[in-house]
């Protein structure tokens, strides 16, 4: 018997691999993609406050507010602020990663206009946490609007009408203010 040809077997191991990988890419991303609120939430990111790429054509927002605590209403330092939304460039992903707020509880970033699912508006999701608490919060975003979807309502309501965002616009970027509690 002669031998299995080595472009053969490169190619079958290669078509093996591929299949294996595809495979687990698909477990890892429907791992990532829950239902409900989180959809696409990951803890795997890293951390920045721009999540504009490439050339930076068309709309921009600056996302800027404050952390204060849910009992008091005085700001929380240095909360951990993950944000999450759909790649407006692809069906499938998500961009994500987390930032801090500073010493008087404030923070910034910037996003472009996220993409959406067929019927529902562009959405930037948020989990803010400390050492013991957690909350989350949802920011709907078009290019003339801005805002909270209801469960953001629910979880940030002792804020009253500062839970709701301000939008101040401009000619590239508008600046969107947006609060939350923990």
């Amino acid at each position: 018997m002669k031998p299995i040809n080595s472009r053969r077997k490169f190619l079958r191991n290669t078509a093996a691999a591929t299949v294996g990988l595809s495979l687990v890419g698909t477990t890892a991303l429907a791992t990532s993609k829950t239902s409900g609120q989180n959809t696409g939430y990951s803890s795997v990111s890293d951390f920045r406050t721009d999540y504009r790429s490439g050339l930076k054509l068309g709309k921009d927002y600056k996302i800027e507010g404050r952390v204060v605590d849910k009992n008091t209403l005085e700001p929380v330092a240095n909360a951990k602020i993950e944000l999450w939304f759909k790649d407006s460039n692809s069906l499938w992903s998500y961009k994500r990663g987390y930032f801090y707020t500073d010493v008087k509880g404030n923070y910034s970033c910037k996003t472009p206009l996220p993409g959406r699912k067929a019927g529902s508006s562009p959405r930037v999701h948020f989990r803010i946490t400390d050492d013991q608490r957690e909350n989350s919060g949802m920011l709907c975003l078009g290019r003339d609007y801005a805002f909270v979807h209801a469960s953001h309502w629910e979880n940030h309501r002792e804020l009253g009408a500062d839970t709701l965002p301000e939008t101040t616009k401009a000619a590239s970027r508008d600046i969107i203010r947006l609060n939350f509690t923990l």
